[in-house]
């Protein structure tokens, strides 16, 4: 058989390529489509933290079967090379069924991805695997990649709401409250790629910076974000103050193959009290039901403390909230990490360490 990979940066067809194996790939989701990886690439433009690009196309007897984004980051405070769209995790290198043999593609992809880390100096690497729908099987190929190539599991569960007629009836009863008394005073509009105007980036980001209290990041950013509205991978909900007239809420909701993830909210400070996330929320959510999406993501659940992560109280307050629309229900996201550097694990776990000390109230000398 003949396999042969190809560099993306190289091909004038890496769109094309791109959304053709995500949309036959079982592995693929949100987190892997082009326009979310343009976004990235962008965001860390932004914040001079992108070294090189050395994604690829893996190729059998010249058709597409597999695919690796393999961007590579410069950490902020260590200057430490990581293959990672800054401090995330990459999506899961992908394969479609049926073109070649799965197993050898598997290998080779990730012999590959493995090779071009190390040759571009990465002292780091860090694979997300969240599908839309987990299953058993992919699990067993998580369980198999992570023992064999010597990764290690830092995976966790995020909310997620099972959606269907009987969903918005299972909401935490205040949100229900919330939304009956201000659904009067808003007007909400769902923005899809037919809505798209020239200054929705712009409106988006003023009402960013507003909730976020400043700029962290240039209208490109906002712009790719957009463009996954454009591509129809994505909605806006808004939320319009009628008395003021102006929109003061906004959420944006990812979606493919038939599951949806909560990515980003801005709201204007100024409304925050009045509970326009809790509108926001609700509209999404009878968008979804009413477009025949079956989940809803809503990101990760602070539930306790480990040794990688202690919550912050505002981490709990954020999961609180969501469980009062998931009620309880997560989904695994399953993530593999592994260091080729001593170097980089030892000032990855001082870092650690120093955020457990914090934790237990514990003083250096003790």
């Amino acid at each position: 058989m003949t396999y042969r990979f190809l560099d993306l940066a190289d091909s004038s067809d890496a769109p094309r390529l791109w959304n053709t194996i995500v949309a036959a790939s079982p592995e693929a989701w949100i987190w892997a489509t082009y326009s979310t990886y343009l976004f990235r690439l962008a965001y860390m433009k932004a914040k001079s933290v992108l070294v090189a690009d050395r994604s690829f196309v893996l190729l059998h007897e010249e058709r597409p079967c597999g695919l690796a984004p393999v961007p590579l980051s410069r950490d902020r405070e260590t200057g430490e090379l990581s293959s990672a769209y800054d401090e995330a995790p990459l999506p899961w290198p992908m394969i479609i069924p049926g073109i070649c043999d799965t197993r050898e593609a598997e290998r080779l992809i990730f012999d590959e991805v493995e090779r071009r880390s190390l040759e571009a100096g990465a002292s780091r690497l860090l694979l997300m695997l969240a599908p839309p729908n987990p299953d058993i099987e992919l699990f067993a190929r998580f369980v198999h990649i992570v023992r064999e190539r010597c990764f290690i599991d830092t995976g966790y569960m995020s909310h997620c709401i099972d959606l269907s007629n009987n969903t918005l009836r299972a909401v935490r009863e205040r949100y229900r409250r919330y939304v009956r008394r201000l659904h009067s005073q808003y007007d909400m509009q769902i923005i899809e790629a037919k809505d798209v105007t020239a200054e929705l980036a712009t409106l988006y980001m003023q009402l960013h910076v507003k909730d976020a209290g400043g700029v962290f990041r240039p209208l490109d950013t906002y712009e790719r974000q957009i463009d996954q509205i454009r591509v129809g991978e994505a909605f806006f909900v808004s939320a319009r103050r009628r008395r003021e007239g102006k929109v003061v809420g906004m959420l944006l909701v990812q979606v493919l193959k038939g599951a949806a993830y909560d990515s980003s909210v801005a709201v204007d400070p100024e409304f925050e009290d009045e509970g326009v996330s809790y509108l926001l929320k609700w509209r999404a959510i009878e968008h979804l039901i009413s477009t025949g999406v079956r989940h809803y993501e809503l990101g990760r659940a602070a539930v306790t403390p480990t040794f990688l992560w202690q919550p912050s109280a505002k981490n709990y307050g954020i999961s609180f909230f969501k469980d009062g629309w998931s009620r309880g229900h997560f989904k695994p996201v399953w993530v593999g990490e592994k260091f080729y550097s001593e170097k980089a694990l030892v000032s990855f776990f001082e870092r650690k360490k120093s955020d457990l000390i914090r934790y237990f109230s514990l003083s250096e000398s003790a």
